[in-house]
């Protein structure tokens, strides 16, 4: 399995890089200074812009609640699949 991550400390411990060894994972970290390639970058920017600027929360609660508000507005018309994935066949090869 290939995996992109930022360049954050906890992603390249020894441990981090054992398991990911043992696992057959192999990993690529994103240049330095270069967030535009974090695609979660662009998700929390957009939260702040649209959820968090210009607010004062009174407590982390309140802050957590603005959060999840936030989140469920991109997905409210989404319709999730009640697919098993691991038994289901593809639509291609059933002939």
């Amino acid at each position: 399995m290939h995996i992109a991550l930022d360049n954050v400390g906890g992603h390249r411990t020894p441990e981090m890089l054992t398991h990911a060894a043992a696992n057959e994972l192999k990993f690529y970290w994103t240049p330095t200074d270069a967030s535009w390639l974090n695609r979660i970058e662009g998700h929390f920017m957009a939260m702040n812009k649209f959820a968090l600027d210009n607010t004062d929360p009174e407590s982390h609660d309140e802050q957590q609640q603005t959060i999840r508000k936030y989140l469920k507005w991109p997905n409210r018309r989404r319709k999730t699949a009640g697919v098993d994935w691991k038994r289901a066949k593809c639509h291609r090869c059933a002939a």
